[in-house]
């Protein structure tokens, strides 16, 4: 069944549920509408042993006897609906559901207004009223058999549990206390600190289990009390134990033994929401977890994304991982702070001066690790500062270790490293709350690492330190408020990526602000404006350095032009960068994206560091002396602009043409087929029609191609006028601004009408994944349309530079992306490329080897170029053809082979620089 449908079906059930309560009528829906046949329904409802496995006692809360199918879900249905949650527990160890011939997933206890279901492949249980059945539709999917849990490739099970409890615990008291949109942070807020709780009951800061136990034991089964209990819970641990008494109210001894906390966590009076019998449940299903086993440095971000309704649908959370966040800080800071650590711990210390000289070296950098800053302006949950920050405290320890060999007189007070050093700027309140509470936790879990290297205790309450944590826009607020910028010393992030395409009005007005009045913002991603506000931000400084993640489009294309033409002219210099390489997240069926880092600094280092990523995504790291804005090793940052005229190519390259015809002068081969069998005249005005697609996959169309001049003829043709008259009448109801109106008297043409005896044929967009663009001639018997651009009376020289490793690598370095596809552009690709200076004999030598590639592809027919050009299935043959001509057009710029892809791109990068400076000169 569709998941609409299952929606649809399960509210209909629970109105009529709510109406007149059944548990047969129940069952039998239910299991029908996640595909369960009716025949064993009603075999199991009428007690067939040989289907119904469930046990045939039947206690005095139950309204009937269990029933079970085996591969499906054990049902209980009770009276009470307080029993519902407990009744899960006692299931659980019974031999019916633990049989090994049963494999059920499922156990499902029901009341009339109560539902609790326990997923034995995930060992999760959750609970909500029978009422919310149809927006938990996706935790019973496993039944219809088409789907299954998605296995979280990092993290563990806990995680992906956290992060459903608690939002769906949320969701509950969210709709439960009717809180409008405009007021949810406020639920937030408690949200948080009951995280901390539970975090901090299974993790040494309270006792075990203390804050669940006291839930359980304080508050009665409906839930009725549990807003005062959180009102004295939050008033004991925001008070010193020696100053309860001051409360002014008497306190439960179960409340008084919480610790006190401080840090401001619990300190202002707070919206506490009501809970019922529902939300109190699913808190105790909360308080089960096992919150040790969560990492703060991820669970945040999972939170984070499962406030989004589409991506709770998924039975997953992702998030991203500590590899590619390491990939952003190790560069920036840390592998410099390890270093000289190690370059310290090396030094000799056998003699007293020695030893001392080494100790105040060490002393020296722990000071400084202590002393930096740090911001992260689009922080989302905190992943970059809580890593950075757990990062800096690994290398503390190990400075401790060499600094104190006898031991310490209080631990607490050599730690240095503190929270407080870390400031996030977050436009969300909810995911702004879980950064602040996920650096307490990880300084928590610090302490508690540092405690078990050294065999002292390391207190984390009273909390004496917080990190900055502003919620604001980070594009529309000066980040000086935040931190002064003479204070900062790193910036990091992974800022929102936001194509041009899906770049909302509001974001465009925030790009437009933040960058220069002229600039062409429509044309950049909405990352690069945290590239312009980090270099406003660092301007004057020249120890700030920063790296973020972004598209790789930011160094593709237009794009350069605009934001790295700005950013190099302030000053800004690469440090460090990322080539291109997928953002990867964390659960299997997760798309990526194709990202880059790119660190960047005032400060100009004599080496940078240029890594890359190989397909079995082994890293490589490169020492250059300059990184171009195109992330390549070259000594030249030159930025290739878009160009109406070529520098000095023999022909001019064309786009292909337009129908703006509303598909009416377009014709399927049936179509054009039949008009000519009928009609013999028309044969003259049907051509070939292909595309991008067509052109590689060897797929066509006709089209009607009409010329003024001979419309005598073709309007005497009623089938080609009925197709004139569509197009017309198309145009004059199209946008009166757009192409197709300004065409409208004009209904037989297209907007271009370029029909060349002989052209080359180079395809707008083709798969990254071939290493040669697919391209070919075509004669004047085929229409070429506007995914393509045309080379008229191109001869085989210009196919072989065209087709050449010299065009390809230009192609890819200068060129932009659809996706992550190729996109050849007419004014950034073609009209910037330096031809070579060629002898007759040259031109003769390139010619012959471009007309063996032509005569290879032509023995292999009928292989189309997609897969001629396949880089799996590529003919031996054609490759090897392509490599001795890619040889000779090499030669023709210079003796010496060229080493790799790098090294042709950064020839031809400084081919351009000097063609540019040779036309400034003579202007």
């Amino acid at each position: 069944m569709k998941e609409a449908s299952i929606i649809s079906s399960l509210t209909e059930l629970t109105h009529t549920m709510q109406q007149q309560w059944d548990c047969e009528t129940f069952f039998s829906t239910f299991m029908h509408i996640f595909g369960t046949a009716k025949s064993s329904i009603d075999r199991a409802l009428r007690n067939d042993r040989s289907i119904n496995i469930a046990s045939e006692e039947m206690g005095p809360q139950m309204m009937r006897a269990d029933v079970a199918i085996p591969n499906r879900a054990y049902f209980r249905f009770l009276k009470n609906d307080e029993d519902v949650r407990d009744s899960i527990e006692v299931i659980k160890s019974s031999k019916e559901f633990n049989h090994p011939k049963a494999k059920l997933q499922f156990i499902v206890c029901v009341s009339p207004r109560q539902i609790s279901v326990y997923d034995a492949v995930i060992d999760d249980t959750d609970s909500f009223p029978l009422s919310s059945l149809p927006e938990q539709y996706s935790i019973f999917l496993p039944l219809t058999g088409n789907f299954q849990r998605v296995k979280v490739k990092e993290g563990t099970e806990a995680d992906v549990k956290a992060c459903t409890r608690l939002t769906r615990l949320l969701d509950d008291l969210i709709r439960y206390n009717n809180i409008e949109d405009d007021r949810v942070h406020y639920v937030h807020e408690f949200v948080r600190r009951i995280l901390f709780c539970l975090f901090a009951e299974d993790t040494g800061i309270f006792e075990q289990n203390q804050f669940t136990n006291a839930f359980a034991l304080l508050t009665d089964k409906q839930g009725s009390n549990a807003a005062d209990f959180f009102s004295d819970l939050f008033a004991v641990l925001n008070c010193p134990e020696d100053k309860r008494d001051r409360i002014g109210r008497p306190l439960a001894k179960e409340l008084l033994a919480f610790p006190y906390v401080n840090g401001g966590l619990f300190a202002e009076q707070i919206f506490i929401p009501d809970f019922n019998l529902s939300t109190r449940d699913q808190l105790l299903n909360c308080g089960v977890l096992k919150w040790h086993e969560i990492s703060p440095a991820i669970f945040g971000a999972m939170f984070q994304n499962a406030l989004d309704p589409k991506l709770r649908r998924e039975m997953g959370a992702h998030y991203t991982s500590e590899e590619n966040i390491l990939r952003v800080i190790n560069p920036l800071f840390m592998d410099e702070l390890n270093a000289e650590f190690e370059r310290i711990k090396a030094l000799p210390h056998q003699t007293t001066k020695a030893h001392q000289e080494r100790r105040r070296q060490l002393i020296a950098l722990q000071e400084k690790i202590a002393s930096l800053k740090f911001l992260d302006p689009a922080c989302g949950c905190g992943n970059f500062l809580i890593i950075a920050y757990r990062e800096l405290r690994r290398l503390e320890n190990r400075i401790l270790d060499e600094l104190f060999t006898d031991g310490f007189l209080l631990l607490a007070d050599a730690i240095k490293v503190n929270i407080n050093q870390f400031y996030g700027i977050e436009i969300e309140d909810w995911p702004a709350e879980i950064a602040h509470l996920s650096m307490w936790l990880m300084q928590h879990m610090m302490n508690q690492e540092t405690a078990a290297k050294f065999g002292i205790a390391v207190p984390s309450i009273p909390l004496k330190s917080s990190a900055t944590i502003c919620c604001q826009n980070a594009l529309t607020t000066d980040w000086n408020t935040v931190i002064k910028s003479e204070e900062c010393d790193y910036i990091m992030g992974n800022p929102p990526f936001g194509g041009t395409t899906f770049t909302t009005a509001e974001q465009k007005a925030w790009l437009r602000d933040v960058y220069p009045p002229k600039a062409k913002v429509g044309l950049v991603d909405f990352v690069t404006a945290w590239f312009v506000k980090a270099a406003d931000y660092m301007q004057g400084h020249k120890t700030i350095q920063t790296a973020f993640v972004a598209t790789n489009s930011i160094c593709q294309g237009v794009q350069v032009g605009i934001l790295w033409d700005l950013l190099l002219n302030k000053g800004i210099k690469i440090q460090f960068a990322y080539r291109s390489f997928p953002w990867e997240n964390a659960a299997n069926n997760v798309a990526t994206v194709t990202c880059v880092i790119v660190g960047f600094s005032y400060y100009d280092k004599s080496l940078k560091e240029l890594f890359f990523i190989d397909k079995d995504k082994h890293l490589f790291e490169k020492l250059v002396v300059n990184i171009s804005p195109y992330l390549i090793d070259s000594n030249s940052s030159v930025i290739v602009k878009s160009r109406n005229k070529a520098f000095n190519a023999p022909l001019n390259l064309r786009f292909g043409n337009k129908p703006i015809d509303g598909g009416n002068l377009i014709l399927l081969p049936d179509e054009g087929n039949k008009l000519k069998e009928h009609n013999p005249e028309a044969r003259s005005f049907l051509k070939f029609f292909i595309g991008s697609e067509g052109l590689i996959n060897g797929t066509w169309r006709y089209c009607l191609w009409l010329k003024e001049e001979d419309k005598e003829q073709w309007s005497k043709i009623k089938p080609i006028m009925q197709h004139v008259e569509a197009c017309r009448k198309f145009r004059e109801k199209s946008t009166k601004t757009g192409d197709a109106f300004k065409w409208r008297d004009k209904p037989w043409s297209f907007r271009e009408q370029i029909n060349p005896s002989s052209a080359i044929v180079i395809p707008a967009v083709s798969s990254e994944r071939r290493y040669y663009v697919p391209m070919d001639f075509i004669n004047d018997q085929t229409i070429i349309n506007n995914s393509c651009f045309i080379l008229p009376d191109a001869t085989t020289y210009e196919f072989g530079i065209l087709t050449s490793r010299m065009h390809m690598c230009w192609m890819r370095l200068i060129g932009g992306r659809l996706e992550t596809r190729y996109r050849y552009s007419r004014d950034l690709v073609y009209n910037t490329f330096i031809w070579p200076e060629v002898t007759e004999e040259q031109r003769s030598q390139i010619s012959d080897l471009a007309k063996e590639v032509l005569l290879i592809r032509e023995d292999h027919y009928p292989q189309c170029l997609a897969e001629l050009y396949n880089p799996e299935s590529m003919p031996s043959d054609l490759l090897k053809a392509h490599q001795e001509l890619d040889r000779a057009v090499e030669r023709l710029y210079r003796d010496k082979p060229f080493e790799d892809d790098d090294e042709c791109t950064s020839f031809m990068l400084n081919l351009y620089a000097e063609a540019i400076a040779n036309e400034e000169t003579k202007a």
